[in-house]
């Protein structure tokens, strides 16, 4: 009998080399252990480095980045025969505090032939707040002459 695979883990580890054992424990519970759509820790480490740059993409301050999460899970090119859909890893990761970046699930999914990658970056409102607030220091509102601005909700 093979290894039991859980439909998804809830946890939450700190994504560095010191932590490698619980994170590839945490994986190896949902990966079918095939080498196409698994991620490893190698992968994590890069994936919160990736994370970490689209956050500063926005301008966000780092005090106010924690609890930023990313999403990803892998899709890509296949054979055009191939029309199952195969085993991938999800993973989500958070932003904490002080510079790190945890993994707080992963879960084993199936994905279509021909799914694009997902990488998804998800904030909370207070962090959507300061995103739109960076936004607006970066350009002014140009109106041609008689349009006036509309009235404040």
């Amino acid at each position: 009998m093979g290894k039991v695979l859980k439909d998804f883990i809830t946890c939450k580890v700190k994504i560095d080399k010191a932590h490698r054992a619980e994170l590839e424990e945490v994986l190896s519970g949902v990966q079918t252990g095939r080498a196409y759509g698994d991620v490893s820790v190698p992968e994590l480490l890069g994936l919160a480095k990736e994370a970490e740059k689209m956050l500063d993409a926005y301008d966000l301050p780092k005090n106010k980045r924690s609890g930023a999460r990313l999403r990803k899970a892998d899709g890509g090119a296949s054979a055009n025969a191939y029309k199952y859909a195969r085993p991938v890893t999800r993973v989500v990761i958070q932003r904490g505090v002080s510079d790190c970046w945890c993994l707080v699930r992963a879960e084993r999914d199936r994905e279509n032939p021909k799914a694009s990658a997902e990488r998804d970056l998800l904030f909370t409102p207070a962090i959507e707040e300061e995103a739109i607030r960076q936004l607006r220091k970066g350009f002014h509102v140009y109106r041609p002459e008689g349009q006036e601005a509309p009235a404040a909700a």
